[in-house]
């Protein structure tokens, strides 16, 4: 197991610095993959970013997000990124997360979804509307999961900590199905029928989603601060407080810890 350790920096400062080191990464890989096949085009790159990230990496897009605007940018050649789309969502976005040919967009009031299957000419599709809260989101094909967050961090100290869980079968009529109320909810990721939420000091909690009314925990991280989470391949980066960890979750009634990194 890999330990590093790092000067002290705030949690706001740390996440940006993962999520930029994680672009760079994204972008050089791209660049890399492009080369091995002797072009400069991607090729349909897609990457994976964490819930509370204000960049994902769709289909050869690039789109990232200001406090209320998403901005796309063409990736095809990974050393010469193009602009070309800019537009106008609502003050206060925080999040941005892809599925397929579709954006989610976590706000301080709601999530908005947007069907990018076309970058150039993105169509609005719905907005779910809520208290005023810190909101990040993640999806599968038939469910959205989104934390509220009451805490300073999101500008109010007014709202509710909870979980939503949201029916998008019909994409354009989102649908409340449950909500479960938690102490400190932030990030989260789902694969398959497992859910991860990051809680704050409470650690990570792993929920199994087969029967959302009856949410059951599972297993779990203690002992972490935690902020946010990305899930690729069984395995989870959990970005904490005092540091970046990295676990096994193939068996997921005892997480494996891989390597961290403490600020």
């Amino acid at each position: 197991m890999l330990h590093f350790l790092l000067k002290p920096a705030s949690m706001k400062k740390i996440f940006y610095i993962v999520t930029a080191f994680l672009l760079v990464i994204l972008l050089n890989n791209c660049q890399k993959e492009s080369a091995d096949i002797g072009g400069g085009n991607i090729g349909g790159a897609t990457g994976k970013g964490g819930s509370m990230a204000k960049f994902t990496i769709a289909n050869d897009h690039l789109y990232l997000i200001n406090e209320k605007q998403l901005l796309v940018y063409d990736i095809n050649n990974a050393t010469n990124p193009v602009e070309v789309n800019k537009l106008d969502v609502d003050f206060g976005i925080e999040t941005v997360f892809s599925l397929s040919d579709k954006l989610f967009i976590g706000s301080i009031n709601g999530v908005y979804i947007y069907d990018i299957s076309d970058p150039e000419n993105i169509l609005y599709l719905s907005h779910y509307e809520h208290i005023t809260s810190c909101d990040p989101v993640v999806a599968n094909d038939t469910l959205a999961f989104v934390t509220l967050n009451s805490q300073s961090a999101c500008r109010w100290q007014t709202g509710d900590n909870r979980l939503d869980i949201l029916d998008i079968k019909n994409i354009v009529y989102p649908q409340l199905l449950t909500s479960k109320q938690m102490e400190n909810p932030k990030g989260l990721g789902v694969d398959g029928q497992y859910l991860f939420v990051c809680n704050g000091d409470q650690g990570v909690k792993i929920f199994d989603i087969s029967n959302i009314y009856q949410l059951e925990q599972v297993s779990g991280i203690a002992g972490i601060d935690a902020y946010d989470v990305i899930l690729n391949n069984n395995i989870l980066i959990l970005v904490g407080k005092d540091g970046l960890f990295q676990y096994n979750y193939e068996n997921i009634d005892q997480l494996e810890l891989l390597s961290n990194i403490l600020f």
